[in-house]
């Protein structure tokens, strides 16, 4: 039975899409990868899911170890307003600690970085070509070789606009597609709690239209 497919533009290399919940699955729960690493490419990964952080510490420091020394992630992208942060129990430092102990490539508290993106809950981000360029960033990051966490409060709203969108440039896909492959991946997360992804109308319409724009733009310098 066929576990994944291999997608491939002019511009990225073949990328194994997971397609099933065992190839999906493995990082949390409440996460799942959306651009899997591979042994036979040099690109790293991207994943999508909630906040990574547990109410009882010492869960919360295994969870944050985990996907440091044992996932690899490099680079946190917290896509939380500001002003909901004091809400959730922190991981910069945690995140800092086990990068110094790791066996992996990641081997120093300068390897891991934290990159924040602010949207309002439910929202989107107010500038468009904001989000394009974060988006554009994320990708540049994976062609890198490193490993992204993308994350909001649930991992649904926010966090599947941004990676509808990142889907959609890698892959060539238009709105609608794009929003439709990150729902199937999404959707085989251990625990979703129903929630769909992206959530709101507002998020939807933001997919397509700047995946509209980002390939008029494309095609416009191609001719």
């Amino acid at each position: 039975m066929t576990t994944s497919t291999t997608l491939l533009t002019s511009s990225w290399p073949p990328v194994r899409v997971p397609v099933t919940a065992e190839a999906v699955r493995g990082i949390s729960d409440w996460s799942h990868w959306v651009i899997k690493p591979s042994d036979t490419a040099s690109h790293g990964g991207l994943i999508a899911g909630a906040y990574p952080g547990h109410k009882d510490p010492a869960q919360h420091k295994l969870l944050i170890r985990h996907l440091i020394q044992t996932v690899g992630v490099s680079v946190f992208v917290n896509l939380i307003e500001t002003d909901q942060l004091p809400r959730f129990t922190p991981y910069i430092d945690l995140a800092k600690e086990a990068a110094v102990s790791t066996t992996t490539k990641t081997t120093s508290k300068e390897d891991i970085h934290f990159i924040p993106f602010p949207i309002v809950d439910s929202r989107v981000h107010t500038d468009p070509a904001q989000v394009l360029k974060i988006c554009l960033d994320i990708i540049e990051l994976v062609k890198q070789g490193k490993i992204i966490y993308v994350h909001c409060w649930g991992g649904h709203g926010r966090t599947g606009t941004l990676i509808s969108i990142i889907l959609g440039i890698v892959y060539d896909l238009d709105g609608d597609q794009a929003l439709e492959l990150n729902g199937k991946l999404h959707d085989l997360r251990k625990i979703t709690n129903g929630i769909p992804s992206p959530e709101t109308d507002v998020q939807l319409k933001q997919v397509r239209e700047v995946l509209n724009k980002y390939h008029a733009e494309n095609k416009k310098q191609k001719i």
